[in-house]
């Protein structure tokens, strides 16, 4: 524990160590203003009657030999004045604190969530390929509003530690053995509180693999809800669900067994401390009247604050668990990036001569013997369309993956008009590359909103001219509201094979040296398909084109096509050619 504790302060005090230096301040001077409040007591009493100005020492002593040379006499307007005027400031003073307090914690936050995000989006696809999207999306929403909620708490024990050093210096000039016996005692129970901070711990980290185990449950259901009530598996569903459910309930009552200890604790630690005080206030230490109702005025303010600091203390080691998860990811993010993060727009790499395959070969895990792909070479022309097809697990994702450049290969090289891609040229290779996944990607806005997400500089008629090309700008004209028109959660409102051909729209705006369909059209009716098909012939000899499929009827028009089984390249030629062979691996996918 403190050891993530000082990695957890070291981040928050080289993000805001101005602001905490002025936090410092500001802390201070409202201890002492509450300092002066308290000792204002001192003529109070003595004009309410319960002590004789004769009887002032300590503190009152010191007022009088203070106020002496400047011919200042303590009057009952002026204390009044004083003490109001001190409450003034301090509530104040407190008011500014408290916003300033928020500040830290929220651009803490801010900056935390920003750095997060910005290292995941500039992580390796492969750390995608390892890591559950539901953890991430866990780690960023759910485990940095405790990391929050940490950042409050611990500057609350901050605040409270200095407020009550300042008061226990004062009680300490008032009633130095009664101040020593109060330390003392507080001492002892906040050691005896530590087993509980443990637990707290404990429970903490519970809580955030609960509730990761939960959200994971929800996103994994939410996604595959269709296949749950397809298949009538809904009881079973919820049975898993409410079995997380109790687990995290559970830890939470656990919780509630450590924070009613801690009351407890106090309360019987409270009495039995404060009859120790009175008793050898009164018959050990003959404490006088005045000295005795400060002292007990003073204490009654601090006893809270060892409670607040133990309480806000044991809450803040509580939230550390998803200061952690934080960090662990982050640390993983790091470790895994794949280019330095630029602040600046790369130019897109020119595509003039072609793409070529030379000895590439691809696995997952290195400690794995089979490989995703192997010594392939080839090339693809700049201008012509190629088609990779093979069956299920062949490769041909992974390949495509590795021409985008979102993989680098284990083995041999890729060539972009013979300049070698790697990490120094891969994000200006990517300005130049148009995806068309299986799975069409839309936005919950607009479509105008969907097609300049690629292309945030493009202009309407530039967005009609790609609409036009995607055999989509008819439909969109007859809706009410044209290019605004708000296509919902992922495209709801629209077919498959409009959202597909918009999603297509969307990659020609970025104007691609590259495109790459990716089975765009396998989860499409024939008619659909017959349009996008349609879409993608007028493209041809105007761009290069890469096409993943499994459909023989999308390729015949295909320049070449490359035959992948088992991660090697078996077949490579014309349509005609390799549809010739009857014997041949394509022959075969084709009778299919």
């Amino acid at each position: 524990m403190p050891k993530i504790l000082m990695a957890y302060m070291k981040k928050l005090f080289r993000f805001a160590k101005a602001k905490l230096m002025l936090d410092l301040i500001l802390i201070i001077v409202l201890g002492l203003l509450e300092g002066v409040g308290i000792v204002m007591l001192l003529p109070l009493l003595t004009y309410a009657g319960i002590s004789s100005g004769s009887e002032q020492g300590g503190l009152g002593q010191i007022m009088a030999q203070f106020l002496q040379p400047m011919g200042i006499k303590l009057t009952l307007p002026l204390v009044l004045v004083v003490y109001t005027s001190v409450i003034v400031g301090q509530s104040w003073l407190q008011r500014y604190e408290g916003i300033l307090h928020t500040a830290i914690q929220e651009s803490f936050d801010t900056f935390l969530t920003t750095e997060l995000y910005r290292a995941l989006t500039y992580s390796q696809w492969s750390l995608f390929l390892s890591v559950k999207k539901s953890k991430i999306t866990h780690v960023i929403t759910t485990e940095l509003m405790r990391v929050s909620s940490c950042t409050y708490y611990l500057l609350q024990v901050f605040a409270t530690g200095v407020i009550a050093a300042i008061q226990i210096g004062i009680a300490f000039i008032l009633a130095p053995y009664l101040t020593l016996l109060v330390i003392g005692s507080g001492v002892i129970l906040f050691f005896c509180m530590h087993f509980l901070s443990k637990e707290a711990r404990r429970i903490g980290m519970n809580i955030s693999n609960f509730t990761g185990d939960i959200f994971s449950e929800i996103i994994e259901n939410l996604n595959g809800i269709k296949e749950v009530k397809s298949y009538g598996i809904e009881q079973l569903q919820i049975k898993n669900f409410e079995t997380r459910r109790k687990k995290l309930e559970q830890t939470y009552i656990d919780l509630t067994r450590v924070r009613s200890m801690v009351t407890m604790f106090y309360k019987i630690a409270a009495a039995v401390f404060i009859s120790l005080f009175f008793y050898t206030a009164i018959q050990v230490f003959k404490t006088d009247a005045q000295s005795f109702l400060i002292i007990v005025v003073i204490f009654s303010r601090l006893w809270p604050k060892f409670s607040s600091f133990q309480s806000s203390l044991q809450y803040a080691v509580m939230m550390l668990p998803a200061f952690q998860a934080v960090s662990d990811l982050h640390t993983l993010c790091i470790a895994k990036e794949e280019i330095p993060v630029l602040d600046r727009i790369v130019p897109p790499m020119n595509l003039r001569r072609g793409i070529r395959l030379s000895d590439v070969s691809f696995r997952y895990n290195v400690e794995n013997e089979c490989y995703a792909v192997r010594h392939i070479n080839g090339l693809l022309s700049a201008g012509s369309t190629t088609a990779i097809v093979g069956v299920s697990g062949a490769g041909k994702s992974t390949l495509a993956d590795i021409i985008i450049g979102l993989i680098l290969p284990e083995q041999g090289e890729i060539l972009i008009d013979d300049i070698r891609l790697d990490s120094s040229n891969m994000s200006s290779w990517r300005q130049s590359i148009g995806y068309v996944p299986q799975d069409a990607f839309l936005f919950n806005a607009s479509i105008r909103d969907n097609l300049t997400w690629a292309c945030p500089d493009a202009n309407e008629k530039e967005m009609w001219e790609v609409l036009k090309l995607a055999a989509i700008d008819d439909f969109v004209k007859a809706l009410p509201e044209k290019l605004d028109t708000v296509v919902g959660d992922r495209g709801i409102r629209l077919s498959g094979g409009e959202r597909q051909r918009i999603v297509l729209a969307r990659a020609l705006l970025r104007k691609p040296e590259l495109l790459i369909l990716d089975e765009a059209t396998s989860a499409l009716d024939s008619e659909n398909e017959k349009r996008i098909q349609n879409a993608i012939e007028g493209l041809q000899g105007k761009l290069t084109i890469l096409i993943i499929a499994h459909r023989m009827s999308t390729i015949k028009n295909a320049d070449q096509i490359m035959v992948l089984d088992q991660g090697r390249i078996v077949e490579q030629g014309s349509y005609q050619d390799v549809a010739s062979d009857e014997n041949g691996r394509f022959y075969k996918l084709a009778s299919l």
